[in-house]
């Protein structure tokens, strides 16, 4: 396709664009400077008031007058009567007229003997090939020693003595576990002697290891040997050897103790 160039054509459009271009700008100058007038409210028309209502008016309702009902009237339930039940006369017993037991008096105790039994010698035998000696004075015993003819039993005997003048006696036994235990012999002793060497050395200031008196053996003391009375650590001791009676061998080597004028609970009379 071919393009003319007419130059009166662009002359034209040169000239209307030029006369536009002017007539923008003048109008704009123009449209600056005009003021508007001031345009009167716009009345609004007239409405007519709303009419005010009159409040409605509610008719009181009265309250119901509810009927006043009758109180019932309950039925009076009497009381049972119960029986009158007689009283029990409770009889009074009596109180029982103990009698009156006389006084016990108790004895007044002599002297208080501890006896140290030590060890037994050369004792019999009682089985066929062991013994299991002891040694029972009145109302106390020492141990029992198993299988052994030359017993140690270091055990200590305390009596009170009522009457000077009753030896006491001691007796050993074999224990046995399913028969009544053999009796082996037994032995006198004769306090006496050790209650006389006692006045003798009392109240006096007697030196540590003092011979006060001796005892011989007789029929009355069953001693082996010769007993001696010794004043030691401020009290009288007496060591002796007794030998078993009805017995073809066996001897008991004690130690006796009299302590005057005491009262033990756990001492055993004996007359």
């Amino acid at each position: 396709m071919a393009y003319c160039y007419n130059p009166s054509f662009f002359f034209l459009l040169f000239v209307t664009l030029f006369l536009t271009s002017d007539y923008v700008i003048q109008s704009t100058a123009i449209s600056l400077e005009i003021t508007l007038p001031e345009l009167p409210k716009p009345e609004l028309p007239h409405l007519p008031e709303i009419p005010t209502l009159p409040k409605l008016e509610f008719p009181e309702i009265p309250k119901p007058e509810l009927p006043t009902l009758p109180k019932p009237e309950l039925p009076k339930i009497p009381k049972p009567e119960l029986p009158t039940l007689p009283k029990l006369k409770i009889p009074v017993i009596p109180k029982p007229e103990l009698p009156t037991l006389p006084k016990l008096e108790i004895p007044q105790m002599l002297e208080l003997v501890k006896i140290r039994v030590h060890r037994g010698i050369n004792l019999p035998l009682k089985d066929t090939f062991h013994s299991d000696p002891y040694v029972v004075t009145m109302g106390d015993q020492t141990s029992c020693k198993k299988n052994n003819c030359n017993p140690v039993w270091d055990d200590e005997l305390t009596l009170a003595l009522k009457n000077p003048n009753v030896q006491i006696v001691l007796t050993v036994y074999d224990k046995d576990t399913f028969s009544k235990d053999d009796k082996i012999g037994e032995e006198k002793i004769d306090i006496k002697p050790y209650l006389k060497a006692l006045e003798m050395s009392y109240h006096q200031d007697l030196p540590n290891g003092v011979k006060v008196d001796k005892v011989q053996p007789n029929r009355d003391n069953c001693l082996a040997k010769e007993s001696c009375i010794i004043w030691e650590n401020g009290k009288l001791i007496q060591d002796m050897t007794l030998m078993l009676q009805n017995v073809e061998c066996g001897e008991v080597k004690l130690q006796t103790e009299v302590i005057p004028k005491m009262l033990s609970e756990d001492a055993f009379y004996f007359a």
